[in-house]
C-alpha cells in the first residue's frame, strides 16, 4: 500500500507493454494467523486510499498505451463503498479471472439474457447461494428473475467459518459451512452454488466434484437433500440454469 503500491506499479510499467495488465487485489487474512506478521484488513477509507492511487496510474496509463492497465479488484470497491465502474472501465476484461470486474460483467450479462428472453422458466423455486461480497449482486440477480417470471428464488449468504469471516469471496467457502449453514433452510428442486466453490470448476456436473475441505458435491447433496448445480461466474450461466 501507500509507497510500496507506487513502487509495484513503478517497477512493473518498466515492462510494459509486456506487462499487458496488473491486478490490484487486497490479500486474504484468514483467522489462522498466530505468530504471522500483524496485518489489518482493509477498512473504506484505506480501500479507498489504495483505489485512489491505482487510478492515478491508470488514467496515464489509459493516455499512452489506450489501456488502464492497471485495475483495482472489485473487493476494493466494495470495502470503499464505491460504485462499480462500468465495462468500458475494464477495457475487454484482461482480469477477469483474478475476480477483476467480474462484477460488472455478471451484472451486465445478466440483465441482457433478462431483457431478450421472453419463454417462461422451466424450475420454478429454487434457492442460490454465495458468499458475503458478491451476495447484494446476486440478490439484485435474483429478484430480478423473480420479478419478470415469478420464479421463488431464495438468496442466502454464506458465512466462512473454516477460514474466518475476513475472508468473503464465494470460491474460499466450503461444504462445511455450506451443510451447517443451509441445512434445514433450502427453498425448491435446486440449490444453485458458485462453481469456484469446487476443486473442478470447469463443469456444471457434481461427479467426482468436491469442495476445499474435501467434501464431495454428493455428499453435500444427501445432507441438503437438494440437487446442487454449480454455476459458472457470468451472467448467462446464472440466467439459463433456469431453463434447463
Amino acid at each position: 500500500d501507500g509507497d510500496e503500491l507506487r513502487y509495484s506499479i513503478e517497477e512493473l510499467s518498466k515492462y510494459m507493454p509486456a506487462v499487458q495488465s496488473i491486478a490490484c487485489v487486497p490479500v486474504g487474512l484468514t483467522k489462522y494467523r498466530d505468530g504471522l506478521f500483524p496485518m489489518q484488513p482493509y477498512t473504506k477509507k484505506t480501500a479507498g486510499e489504495v483505489i485512489d492511487i491505482i487510478e492515478e496510474y491508470s488514467e496515464k496509463f489509459k493516455k499512452q498505451y489506450g489501456a488502464r492497465v492497471c485495475y483495482p479488484s472489485d473487493e476494493l470497491f466494495l470495502k470503499a463503498e464505491r460504485p462499480m465502474p462500468s465495462e468500458e472501465y475494464y477495457d475487454d476484461y484482461p482480469q477477469i479471472d483474478n475476480g477483476v470486474g467480474l462484477w460488472t460483467s455478471l451484472r451486465d450479462e445478466f440483465f441482457y439474457e433478462l431483457s431478450v428472453c421472453e419463454k417462461a422458466p422451466t424450475h420454478k423455486s429454487v434457492t442460490v447461494i454465495t458468499g458475503v461480497a458478491a451476495y447484494p449482486l446476486i440478490k439484485e440477480l435474483c429478484d430480478a428473475a423473480h420479478e419478470k417470471y415469478g420464479i421463488d428464488v431464495q438468496t442466502e449468504k454464506i458465512i466462512n467459518n473454516f477460514f474466518g469471516e475476513n475472508i468473503t469471496v464465494a470460491g474460499l467457502l466450503t461444504g462445511t459451512d455450506l451443510i451447517e449453514q443451509m441445512r434445514g433452510k433450502i427453498r425448491g428442486e435446486l440449490l444453485l452454488i458458485p462453481i469456484v466453490m469446487t476443486i473442478d470448476y470447469t463443469s456444471h456436473s457434481t461427479e467426482n466434484n468436491k469442495f476445499l475441505d474435501d467434501i464431495t458435491l454428493k455428499e453435500a447433496e444427501k445432507a441438503l437433500n437438494v440437487k446442487i448445480i454449480p454455476v459458472k461466474n457470468n451472467g448467462q450461466d446464472y440466467f439459463i440454469i433456469y431453463w434447463e
